[in-house]
């Protein structure tokens, strides 16, 4: 994740970002990894689009100029992203329609999307180093002030966030044993419910630290049966 924020930070003229408010986020790429940039509001615009704009993310330019404008504000741009993302039945602060803005600006902070967990999120201490040596701040959003709802989708992300924490895998390893996770993702399956449990109670206590969750955590789950390649 360094090595390519470094040259994202970097590329010239243009930068392309989907627009987040209170009212609506659209998110796209990895559903469980919802880290990035985060560009000033007040950032010159160079064209809006409610549809994927496929820019040169280290140059200039886009491919689908016909789904660009420089006319819609990016109030209107929401809206019409908020209509589709309704029509599919999405949450709308997960959503998966484009809401994309291209920007010609630099990035002001590094922001985490998530649901309040924070150093439970096994990409925060990468975003956190990331911010360090960009001098750029780290802002940690809770799309759950906004949505008190869970989705299905939600639990599958704290599940993960929390199981792979508990079972001490970090970005690399994971990123390493991609291939190989078939045990980890039961473990996640099977106790995605209890887990959501917990991080809910120890959310509203104001006490949800990575610490306090995987203590609570070995209560419940049994990794007797996991791969040794699983467990670090």
């Amino acid at each position: 994740m360094r090595d390519k924020a470094n040259l994202l930070i970097n590329r010239p003229n243009q930068s392309s970002c989907s627009m987040i408010s209170s009212d609506f986020i659209a998110l796209y790429g990895a559903d469980l990894r919802k880290i990035g940039f985060i560009y000033p509001n007040n950032s010159e615009i160079i064209t809006t689009s409610a549809y994927d704009l496929a820019s040169n993310v280290f140059g200039t330019g886009y491919v689908n100029k016909e789904k660009a404008t420089s006319l819609a504000t990016p109030e209107v741009i929401e809206k019409i992203g908020i209509a589709r993302s309704k029509e599919k039945g999405e949450d709308l602060y997960s959503s998966s329609c484009y809401n994309e803005i291209l920007v010609n600006s630099k990035p002001c902070g590094i922001v985490l999307l998530g649901l309040g967990e924070n150093d439970l999120n096994i990409y925060y201490q990468e975003a956190k180093l990331l911010s360090l040596e960009m001098n750029l701040p780290l802002y940690c959003i809770d799309t759950m002030q906004y949505n008190g709802k869970l989705s299905d989708d939600d639990k599958n992300y704290i599940a993960f966030h929390s199981v792979l924490s508990f079972l001490g895998i970090s970005t690399d390893d994971f990123m390493q044993m991609s291939h190989d996770c078939t045990e980890i993702y039961e473990i996640i399956n099977s106790y995605k419910e209890q887990v959501t449990e917990i991080f809910l109670k120890l959310k509203k206590s104001g006490i949800l630290t990575k610490e306090n969750m995987c203590q609570m955590m070995s209560n419940i789950v049994d990794i007797s049966k996991i791969n040794s390649k699983s467990k670090l």
